[in-house]
């Protein structure tokens, strides 16, 4: 299964338009299960150690909001000087996936390609 997944996010990689970087992340303890990116020498080690670690953070924070405030977390985007990064979570939450593009890359395309692949993780892993 987890060459399908690293099928799945390579192509989401090359049909995104202004993509840097692809990955699926398990919710429950933020481990990368795939990924593409065109940062040379990518340790998928290292990337995992980063998810898990921001992702306990982020959990934590809504812990500590109200539920009637917060609901369930569906996606999340993070915009920097060279790119925006959309994380967007299943509804049971259980699967992640992050999608990277330039500064030049469309957000919405983003969102709307990142929400279409997710649906096919959720196919491939829990059909």
């Amino acid at each position: 299964m987890s060459d399908m997944l690293q099928q799945i996010v390579k192509e989401l990689k090359e049909r995104l338009p202004g993509a840097v970087a692809t990955g699926i992340f398990s919710v429950t303890d933020g481990l990368m299960l795939a990924v593409a990116s065109d940062v040379p020498e990518t340790d998928m080690d290292a990337m995992s150690a980063i998810h898990s670690s921001i992702w306990e953070k982020i959990r934590n924070f809504l812990d500590v909001l109200p539920s009637e405030i917060v609901g369930n977390m569906q996606s999340m985007i993070l915009e920097t000087d060279d790119a925006s990064f959309y994380i967007v979570v299943d509804k049971g939450m259980r699967i992640a996936l992050m999608a990277a593009v330039s500064s030049k890359g469309n957000l919405g395309m983003l969102r709307l390609m990142s929400q279409k692949y997710l649906e096919k993780v959720l196919e491939l892993i829990y059909r």
